[in-house]
């Protein structure tokens, strides 16, 4: 029996969402993208931070889908994969960049030796070219001596800048940290911090706007001194 096109369109895309979500089917038939949509799923949503998450998807959609397009998973071989690496390069992206890449496909490949779908990694012994790599500028730190300086003039453009820089310049907190501290992380009498969160500058919800810290040891205590114990104290009044 021949199914209509519109018939034919939602058996094949129920086909594919199954795919999409389960890695019980052979991995002979299986497409790459078919794959790496079910790596995403069932390995790395929920259970990486959603930047993460995110940076995998960009890779997939906007370099790795494009350039092997419609090829079984089984079919990625190393020499084919080392072209593929080759041709980053040769778009003028980064050593850093194709080396995140290669990251995102290095891992996916990983897990399907693990789980028992495929025998060899294809991406292992692939190498990333020098050719992009950009010269690492000289670190410009500022001297001790202008510290001062550059808190006077943070007060005078808006005393909410002072603070938030004043905690970063003496505790060392990362800039996500120190923006998502709320009063009931900050201990006044024991002149202490508790890190348990970050916020996500680039959130669209305000269900999204707080994360977990960047890795499991970045949830921490950090002592203060009493001089920015005091200035948050005069802070929070």
């Amino acid at each position: 029996m021949v199914l209509k096109q519109k018939e034919a369109q939602l058996a094949a895309a129920e086909q594919e969402t199954l795919l999409a979500t389960d890695f019980e089917y052979d991995t002979v038939t299986i497409s790459l993208k078919q794959f790496l949509l079910s790596w995403l799923n069932e390995y790395k949503k929920d259970t990486v931070r959603k930047n993460t998450y995110e940076l995998h998807e960009r890779n997939i959609k906007n370099h790795i889908l494009p350039y092997f397009k419609n090829i079984k998973v089984t079919d990625v071989k190393l020499i084919m994969y080392q072209k593929f690496l080759n041709s980053l390069t040769d778009k003028g992206y980064s050593k850093r960049t194709v080396e995140i890449i290669h990251g995102t496909m290095f891992n996916a490949f990983s897990k399907a030796v693990i789980i028992g779908k495929l025998t060899k990694n294809p991406c292992f012994g692939a190498t990333v070219s020098n050719k992009n790599e950009k010269k690492k500028d000289t670190l410009q730190y500022m001297i001790s001596d202008d510290i001062p300086k550059f808190l006077q003039e943070a007060y005078k453009y808006n005393y909410i800048y002072y603070i938030f820089f004043r905690a970063l310049l003496e505790t060392g907190l990362r800039k996500g940290e120190a923006a998502a501290l709320q009063w009931t992380d900050i201990n006044l009498r024991e002149n202490y911090i508790d890190i348990k969160k970050t916020l996500d500058f680039a959130a669209k919800t305000t269900d999204e706007l707080f994360g977990e810290t960047k890795t499991y040891e970045s949830k921490r205590t950090i002592s203060i001194g009493a001089s920015l114990s005091a200035a948050l104290q005069k802070h929070k009044k």
